[in-house]
């Protein structure tokens, strides 16, 4: 099964508290036996902030963004 961490931010950056979000999710799916934590962002973003969210431990990332 898996987690899902909607992921918040503006002006380019994703929130510090987003970040965390998914950093507490890998934990808990650890604690209760879901491996994948996906985190869906919505609007732009620099692809380097997107993959931060890798190192936080999100394994998929859904980027939704309207130009």
């Amino acid at each position: 099964m898996s987690i899902l961490v909607f992921v918040e931010g503006s002006d380019g950056e994703l929130k510090k508290s987003s970040k965390e979000a998914v950093s507490y999710a890998l934990e808990a799916g650890k604690s209760s036996g879901d491996s994948e934590i996906v985190a869906v962002v919505f609007g732009n973003y620099d692809q380097q902030e997107l993959e931060n969210l890798g190192t936080n431990g999100a394994g998929k990332v859904i980027h939704i963004h309207d130009e």
